[in-house]
């Protein structure tokens, strides 16, 4: 009835995740944060991030990020959407021997958050490295790395990442009503909400 309790906290308890890694290559001209190298090998210019650490046990440090998306935008030119040019990013991740039963993926927007041979890592056992290429067009990016288990669409970004309750996060809310008439649930609401402003305007 309406005095029912609402009792379903174990439930709602959830991992809340890290902060997205993130690179810059808004300028072919000079090397941002996280950037090894810049190079020209035509038609393309190539940009070596430096490679990454696994945190699952790093202590919590706030970054102002993305939540995973990205944008388009560029430093030497006007338009951003028609000037900006497509690179080639190498991601290295540093493991010391291969997961068997999976594969490790960089994740987010740019990989339009699915699990694809596009975004797909591949094991070097000579440098005990997970590497991956990826043609982007300049931009800011927001990143992960997650795991997939063979089989499996469910991505595990714990194993790489950490889990922190700090962790700024943007929620989407789905409210829906039951009425007893029917058999079906009615959706009647949709909310985003950002858990260190839940008064943000999205």
């Amino acid at each position: 009835g309406l005095n029912s309790p609402f009792d379903y906290n174990e439930e709602n308890i959830f991992p809340g995740g890290s902060e997205y890694r993130f690179f810059d290559i808004k300028s072919i001209r000079y090397q941002t944060e996280y950037i090894k190298q810049i190079y020209l090998r035509k038609p393309y210019y190539h940009i070596e991030l430096y490679p990454d650490k696994p945190k699952p046990f790093k202590v919590y440090f706030f970054e102002n990020e993305l939540n995973g998306k990205y944008y388009i935008d560029i430093q030497e030119e006007n338009n951003s959407e028609t000037d900006a040019d497509y690179v080639f990013v190498h991601f290295y991740l540093p493991y010391d021997v291969p997961l068997i039963d999976g594969n490790i993926f960089v994740f987010g927007a740019l990989s339009d958050w699915n699990f694809t041979k596009i975004n797909q890592m591949v094991y070097n056992f000579e440098k005990k490295t997970y590497e991956l290429t990826m043609l982007l067009k300049q931009g800011y990016y927001n990143y992960e790395y997650v795991f997939v288990k063979e089989g499996e669409n469910k991505a595990d970004n714990i194993l790489i990442e950490g889990s922190h309750y700090e962790t700024e996060n943007d929620y989407l809310i789905y409210v829906y009503h039951r009425d007893n008439r029917f058999r079906y649930d009615k959706l009647i609401g949709i909310k985003i909400i950002n858990s260190l402003n839940p008064k943000k305007d999205f």
